[in-house]
């Protein structure tokens, strides 16, 4: 017969963040994938008008996946300006939001690039691919997910501190 210890202090902390994880992943993964943005609703330009890191954007083979560790993209988002910088780039794009409450972005017109590795390099030509085909805008606490004309998910920001 074996005997069963009380959970240490460490094991309780683990399944905690455990759970609080698994409950953070479902949460996103409930997040709509269709429209929220239509007129009237409760996205309004201070809603969306923050700084917002990128968790996962859709690849070349239309699946989501999470940014590489060391390569990443951060957004800001200000009256109709979209502006920031990207693994090995910056740039300054524009959107608006059009009478059916749909926002469009505007391919970046101004992209500065500089030296890095391939994988930063696909990465960063991946962005700017889906920047532009953003057509809706759906935001749910501190996460904002983009989606493309159809509704599938382009990528996931979480808000975020930039300085």
């Amino acid at each position: 017969m074996s005997r069963r210890h009380a959970p240490t202090t460490r094991t309780m902390l683990s399944r905690t963040a455990a759970a609080a994880t698994v409950m953070l992943l479902a949460a996103t993964a409930l997040l709509p994938v269709t429209v929220m943005a239509q007129a009237g609703d409760s996205i309004t330009p201070r809603t969306i008008q923050q700084n917002w890191q990128l968790l996962t954007q859709r690849d070349a083979k239309g699946n989501l996946e999470d940014v590489p560790a060391g390569v990443g993209a951060v957004m800001q988002l200000r009256s109709g300006a979209a502006f920031g910088e990207a693994a090995c780039s910056t740039y300054d794009a524009s959107y608006e939001q059009n009478a059916d409450g749909l926002f469009v972005f505007v391919e970046p017109d101004d992209i500065t690039w500089r030296e890095c590795d391939p994988l930063s390099r696909s990465f960063d030509e991946q962005f700017y691919e889906n920047l532009d085909q953003i057509e809706s805008i759906a935001v749910a606490d501190d996460v904002l997910v983009v989606n493309d004309v159809i509704g599938e998910r382009l990528m996931v920001f979480t808000r975020a501190q930039i300085d």
